[in-house]
């Protein structure tokens, strides 16, 4: 049985799903973690979690350049759980955190997989933080990338092959299973409350939305947590939206199928984004879509097939878009029909997770 020792955030969900698929595929599974988890769910999947010193502070994670010197005081502690478990491969997710120590490791084959920020944003920050990437994309055996145009985006840093290994959806999980309200139609969308993600104009789309069908009861929910927040309630307050509009706080994985089957139109209209995950969850449900056209969102989408997508910072297009399907409802199950399909057909969670683990047996 192949040993395959991953770099990752324990609590994040993409982590677990990933670490845990690769279990379940027959491969002992161990993870190297610097936060402490806060759920048992690699015991459950048979996961060993090697690393008992966690970092408490969560500075370690910032985007301050300071904190990148902190993932070296885990390297004598990194190379005791690879000496222990002794794995066939080494997989950090995040170049530049996991990655780094991945790097510091020297074992091999070693693989990256970039997450978005990392590549997108990071090398932008200076010259010395190019060079920093591309020492550690060097390091590596391998790069694995969710969307074309992050690959692209690597390419920029390295000349080490990148493979394109889309982070699927568990169709089993992600299905249409009818608990909308019929009273209200609901909008929606699930994400961080961060600016990169443009919910603002989301809002002030729903409020004109709002004046433009004042005969139809409208509902718009915003589901997760961020810095944003308070910007936020503030600007649904200020636009008179508060009996509206719902802010659900984060949920937990478990109750994001459910959140995906209460929205009727899903919308997102991020001014950048490296993949779209909660974009194919929401097709995946049979719900069409609205996005941006930026990044990975251009791939999961099928414009005027499986959505439609709109330019970035246009409430004016947002709102046209909306209107589209208030005023041919029938589309609306056309659409999330031929969503379906498409995350079938290419974004199917089993099939992406047999594509990963034929590269782990080709290395």
């Amino acid at each position: 049985m192949k040993k395959i020792l991953f770099l990752a955030d324990v609590n994040s969900a993409h982590t677990q799903k990933w670490v845990s698929g690769v279990a379940l595929m027959g491969f002992e599974t161990a993870l190297f973690s610097l936060s402490a988890p806060v759920s048992d769910w690699y015991i459950k999947s048979k996961v060993l979690l090697l690393n008992k010193k966690f970092q408490n502070n969560n500075d370690i994670f910032s985007k301050s350049d300071i904190s990148k010197f902190r993932y070296f005081g885990f390297y004598r502690s990194l190379k005791k759980s690879i000496a222990s478990f002794s794995p066939d491969i080494v997989h950090a997710h995040y170049a530049t955190s996991y990655g780094l120590l991945g790097a510091l490791s020297k074992k091999h084959p070693f693989l990256i997989s970039v997450w978005g920020s990392d590549v997108f944003d990071f090398p932008n920050r200076s010259f010395i933080h190019r060079l920093f990437l591309k020492w550690i994309l060097k390091k590596s055996d391998l790069i694995l990338s969710t969307s074309k145009v992050m690959r692209q985006e690597v390419l920029k840093y390295s000349d080490k092959s990148v493979e394109v290994t889309p982070f699927g959806i568990d169709t089993k999980k992600f299905y249409n299973f009818k608990v909308k309200d019929r009273n209200n139609f609901t909008i929606g969308i699930i994400k961080s409350l961060e600016s990169h993600y443009g919910i603002d104009y989301l809002i002030r789309a729903f409020r004109d939305v709002k004046i433009k069908y004042p005969n139809k009861n409208l509902r718009l929910i915003i589901v997760g947590q961020g810095s944003k927040l308070t910007e936020y309630k503030k600007l649904v307050s200020e636009l008179d939206l508060s009996e509206d509009v719902l802010f659900t706080g984060k949920i937990s994985q478990d109750e994001v199928p459910s959140m995906h089957n209460r929205i009727d139109l899903f919308v997102c209209p991020s001014l950048n984004e490296s993949f779209g995950v909660s974009v194919l969850e929401s097709s995946s449900c049979e719900v069409p879509v609205i996005v941006t056209n930026v990044g990975g969102l251009k791939e999961v989408v099928i414009d005027k097939e499986t959505g439609l997508m709109v330019n970035p910072q246009n409430v004016g297009e947002i709102v046209n878009a909306i209107s589209y399907f208030l005023d041919n409802p029938s589309m609306i199950s056309q659409f999330g029909k031929q969503g379906r399909k498409f995350v079938e057909d290419n974004y199917n969670w089993t099939k992406n997770l047999t594509q990963i683990t034929d590269i782990y047996k080709h290395l």
